[in-house]
């Protein structure tokens, strides 16, 4: 490195600024490297001591009793959420179009020794999301976590696919979202949790 960076000054610098341009990018690659040491010291050394403090001196969040709502949990990503909640010890709430499939799913997670609620509902319906809502209020009490896991994807592109697709994925992945967060929000903002 100093041969290459005398051969490129050399010209142009008298033999003394070279030489402080070289002790510089010494002494700035010593800065870096003490930097990236201290930083990486520091993380082993937080993580070394959160591995080994107490559980009850944690600062974790437990979803122990929380109510979780996810929709579109019958399958794919909401069906593997649905079950490690449910494995986190919370009361799970599953909302899913697809009737056979949100059975399958019950029926797996308590299998395992958990429980779980299902209810059949088309979220696109601004009306029957408020209705499930206000159902789900009386049986289980507020959400206190809102998943809004449901959504189609066509596979298609703009001109192959139907317009009646377009307009279902339209409010599966749009506006279904906007009616279940309408629905559960307030309690979130009031509580400030969820």
């Amino acid at each position: 490195m100093l041969r290459y960076l005398k051969n490129v000054y050399k010209a142009a610098l008298p033999t003394l600024s070279w030489m402080r341009l070289v002790a510089v990018a010494i002494i700035t690659k010593a800065l870096d490297l003490a930097i990236v040491s201290a930083l990486s010291i520091y993380y082993v050394a937080e993580a070394l001591v959160e591995s080994l403090m107490p559980s009850f001196l944690r600062n974790e969040k437990s979803l122990k009793g929380k109510v979780v709502l996810v929709t579109g949990g019958a399958g794919g990503v909401g069906q593997e959420l649905a079950l490690r909640l449910a494995r986190e010890g919370a009361k799970v709430v599953i909302w899913d179009v697809n009737e056979k499939a949100l059975e399958k799913v019950k029926l797996k997670i308590e299998e395992e020794g958990h429980k779980v609620f299902g209810y059949t509902v088309d979220i696109t319906q601004r009306e029957i999301v408020y209705k499930y809502a206000d159902i789900l209020k009386a049986d289980l009490g507020p959400v206190d976590i809102l998943i809004n896991n449901a959504g189609i994807v066509c596979g298609q592109t703009l001109l192959e696919i139907p317009d009646y697709m377009i307009e279902k994925t339209y409010k599966v992945n749009i506006l279904a979202h906007y009616w279940t967060t309408k629905a559960f929000l307030p309690y979130m903002l009031k509580k400030g949790t969820g």
